[in-house]
Protein backbone atom coordinates (compact mmCIF):
# COMPACT_ATOMS: atom_id res chain seq x y z
CA UNK A 1 0.00 0.00 0.00
CA UNK A 2 1.21 3.45 -0.92
CA UNK A 3 0.41 4.93 2.51
CA UNK A 4 2.83 2.57 4.27
CA UNK A 5 6.33 3.59 5.32
CA UNK A 6 8.68 3.07 2.38
CA UNK A 7 11.11 1.11 4.59
CA UNK A 8 8.49 -1.24 6.08
CA UNK A 9 8.52 -4.96 5.35
CA UNK A 10 6.52 -7.45 7.41
CA UNK A 11 9.08 -10.21 6.81
CA UNK A 12 12.79 -10.54 7.45
CA UNK A 13 15.60 -11.98 5.38
CA UNK A 14 15.36 -12.56 1.62
CA UNK A 15 11.58 -12.02 1.62
CA UNK A 16 12.02 -8.47 2.91
CA UNK A 17 14.65 -7.77 0.24
CA UNK A 18 12.37 -9.03 -2.54
CA UNK A 19 9.45 -7.05 -1.13
CA UNK A 20 11.54 -3.86 -1.04
CA UNK A 21 12.56 -4.31 -4.70
CA UNK A 22 8.97 -4.75 -5.91
CA UNK A 23 7.44 -2.05 -3.71
CA UNK A 24 5.11 0.50 -5.26
CA UNK A 25 5.99 4.17 -4.93
CA UNK A 26 4.83 5.68 -1.67
CA UNK A 27 2.55 8.67 -1.13
CA UNK A 28 4.07 9.25 2.31
CA UNK A 29 5.90 12.56 2.48
CA UNK A 30 9.45 12.48 3.76
CA UNK A 31 9.92 14.16 7.15
CA UNK A 32 12.84 14.66 9.48
CA UNK A 33 13.20 17.00 12.45
CA UNK A 34 16.79 18.27 12.59
CA UNK A 35 16.32 20.20 15.85
CA UNK A 36 17.96 18.56 18.87
CA UNK A 37 15.15 17.87 21.32
CA UNK A 38 15.13 16.37 24.77
CA UNK A 39 12.19 14.09 25.46
CA UNK A 40 10.15 14.70 28.61
CA UNK A 41 11.11 12.20 31.32
CA UNK A 42 7.59 10.68 31.28
CA UNK A 43 8.03 9.70 27.61
CA UNK A 44 11.47 8.08 27.87
CA UNK A 45 11.71 4.29 27.43
CA UNK A 46 10.42 2.49 30.51
CA UNK A 47 8.76 5.55 32.06
CA UNK A 48 5.32 4.71 30.70
CA UNK A 49 3.36 1.48 30.36
CA UNK A 50 0.23 1.53 28.23
CA UNK A 51 -1.75 -1.11 26.38
CA UNK A 52 -2.47 0.98 23.27
CA UNK A 53 -5.60 -1.06 22.53
CA UNK A 54 -7.15 0.77 25.49
CA UNK A 55 -7.83 4.50 25.98
CA UNK A 56 -5.03 6.65 27.42
CA UNK A 57 -6.93 6.85 30.71
CA UNK A 58 -5.58 3.32 31.32
CA UNK A 59 -1.89 4.20 31.02
CA UNK A 60 0.54 4.37 33.94
CA UNK A 61 3.72 6.34 34.37
CA UNK A 62 6.09 3.91 36.05
CA UNK A 63 8.41 6.64 37.32
CA UNK A 64 5.73 8.54 39.23
CA UNK A 65 5.13 7.50 42.83
CA UNK A 66 1.51 8.65 42.49
CA UNK A 67 -1.28 8.52 39.96
CA UNK A 68 -0.80 10.93 37.11
CA UNK A 69 -2.99 14.00 36.80
CA UNK A 70 -3.94 16.50 34.13
CA UNK A 71 -0.90 18.67 34.90
CA UNK A 72 1.35 15.76 33.95
CA UNK A 73 -0.47 15.42 30.63
CA UNK A 74 -0.17 19.16 29.91
CA UNK A 75 3.65 18.99 30.00
CA UNK A 76 5.49 19.51 26.72
CA UNK A 77 6.44 16.16 25.19
CA UNK A 78 9.93 17.48 24.40
CA UNK A 79 12.18 20.50 24.82
CA UNK A 80 12.33 22.67 22.83
CA UNK A 81 8.64 22.11 22.07
CA UNK A 82 7.78 20.59 18.69
CA UNK A 83 4.94 21.32 16.28
CA UNK A 84 5.16 17.84 14.71
CA UNK A 85 6.65 14.56 15.91
CA UNK A 86 6.83 11.61 13.49
CA UNK A 87 6.59 8.22 15.21
CA UNK A 88 7.25 4.73 13.88
CA UNK A 89 7.79 1.14 14.98
CA UNK A 90 9.52 -1.55 12.93
CA UNK A 91 6.48 -3.85 13.27
CA UNK A 92 3.98 -1.17 12.22
CA UNK A 93 3.61 -0.15 8.55
CA UNK A 94 2.47 3.44 9.07
CA UNK A 95 4.12 6.56 10.38
CA UNK A 96 2.09 8.39 13.00
CA UNK A 97 2.46 12.16 12.84
CA UNK A 98 1.61 13.84 16.13
CA UNK A 99 0.64 17.50 15.80
CA UNK A 100 0.35 20.24 18.38
CA UNK A 101 -3.17 21.23 19.42
CA UNK A 102 -2.04 24.37 21.23
CA UNK A 103 0.31 27.11 20.01
CA UNK A 104 3.06 26.25 22.50
CA UNK A 105 3.81 22.75 21.13
CA UNK A 106 2.99 19.06 21.49
CA UNK A 107 1.97 18.01 24.98
CA UNK A 108 2.03 14.53 26.47
CA UNK A 109 -1.76 14.59 26.17
CA UNK A 110 -1.53 15.39 22.45
CA UNK A 111 0.87 12.51 22.01
CA UNK A 112 -1.11 9.78 23.80
CA UNK A 113 -4.50 10.95 22.49
CA UNK A 114 -3.37 11.08 18.87
CA UNK A 115 -1.54 7.76 19.23
CA UNK A 116 -4.74 6.13 20.47
CA UNK A 117 -6.77 7.63 17.63
CA UNK A 118 -4.22 6.46 15.03
CA UNK A 119 -4.03 2.92 16.43
CA UNK A 120 -7.85 2.75 16.55
CA UNK A 121 -8.32 3.45 12.83
CA UNK A 122 -9.99 0.66 10.88
CA UNK A 123 -7.91 -0.67 7.98
CA UNK A 124 -9.00 -1.06 4.37
CA UNK A 125 -8.83 -4.21 2.26
CA UNK A 126 -5.66 -3.03 0.52
CA UNK A 127 -3.90 -3.00 3.89
CA UNK A 128 -4.75 -6.66 4.47
CA UNK A 129 -4.65 -8.13 0.96
CA UNK A 130 -1.48 -6.94 -0.77
CA UNK A 131 1.75 -8.27 -2.24
CA UNK A 132 3.85 -7.11 0.72
CA UNK A 133 2.15 -9.62 3.05
CA UNK A 134 1.69 -13.36 2.87
CA UNK A 135 -0.77 -15.69 4.61
CA UNK A 136 1.46 -15.94 7.68
CA UNK A 137 1.48 -12.14 8.07
CA UNK A 138 -2.30 -12.02 7.73
CA UNK A 139 -2.69 -14.83 10.29
CA UNK A 140 -0.58 -12.85 12.79
CA UNK A 141 -2.85 -9.83 12.33
CA UNK A 142 -5.97 -12.02 12.57
CA UNK A 143 -4.72 -13.54 15.85
CA UNK A 144 -4.11 -10.07 17.30
CA UNK A 145 -7.59 -9.02 16.14
CA UNK A 146 -9.21 -12.07 17.77
CA UNK A 147 -7.33 -11.48 21.01
CA UNK A 148 -8.32 -7.82 21.11
CA UNK A 149 -11.99 -8.59 20.39
CA UNK A 150 -12.26 -11.37 22.96
CA UNK A 151 -15.22 -12.89 21.10
CA UNK A 152 -17.38 -9.76 21.52
CA UNK A 153 -19.44 -9.46 18.33
CA UNK A 154 -19.84 -5.69 18.62
CA UNK A 155 -16.05 -5.23 18.55
CA UNK A 156 -15.59 -7.91 15.86
CA UNK A 157 -18.07 -6.09 13.60
CA UNK A 158 -15.89 -2.96 13.74
CA UNK A 159 -13.15 -4.82 11.86
CA UNK A 160 -9.39 -5.00 12.00
CA UNK A 161 -7.69 -1.89 13.31
CA UNK A 162 -4.19 -0.59 12.79
CA UNK A 163 -3.24 -1.66 16.33
CA UNK A 164 -3.66 -5.30 15.26
CA UNK A 165 -0.56 -4.95 13.06
CA UNK A 166 1.53 -4.74 16.23
CA UNK A 167 0.67 -8.37 16.95
CA UNK A 168 1.57 -9.22 20.56
CA UNK A 169 3.68 -6.05 20.98
CA UNK A 170 0.95 -3.60 21.98
CA UNK A 171 2.38 -2.21 25.22
CA UNK A 172 3.83 1.26 24.66
CA UNK A 173 6.81 1.96 26.93
CA UNK A 174 8.14 5.26 25.57
CA UNK A 175 9.95 6.93 22.69
CA UNK A 176 13.55 7.06 21.48
CA UNK A 177 14.99 9.45 18.90
CA UNK A 178 16.18 7.80 15.68
CA UNK A 179 17.45 9.95 12.80
CA UNK A 180 15.08 12.90 13.08
CA UNK A 181 11.99 10.84 13.96
CA UNK A 182 10.85 8.94 17.07
CA UNK A 183 10.74 5.19 17.55
CA UNK A 184 7.79 3.87 19.56
CA UNK A 185 9.13 1.34 22.04
CA UNK A 186 6.61 -1.51 22.18
CA UNK A 187 6.69 -4.68 24.26
CA UNK A 188 4.67 -7.81 24.80
CA UNK A 189 2.48 -7.89 27.89
CA UNK A 190 4.70 -10.58 29.41
CA UNK A 191 7.87 -8.46 29.18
Amino acid sequence: PRDWRPDYTPKGGLASYMSAISRSPTTVEDYSDNTRRKLHALMTPGAIRWDVRLPPTRLTFTTLSREYNILDLYQMACDPPADVMRLYNQHFPWYIDIRKTQPNGITIQDLVTQLFIAFSETITQRHYFNDAMDDEDRQKIARAFELRCGGESEIINQGIRKVDYLGPRYVFTGLARKGGIWEMKMKRTDQ
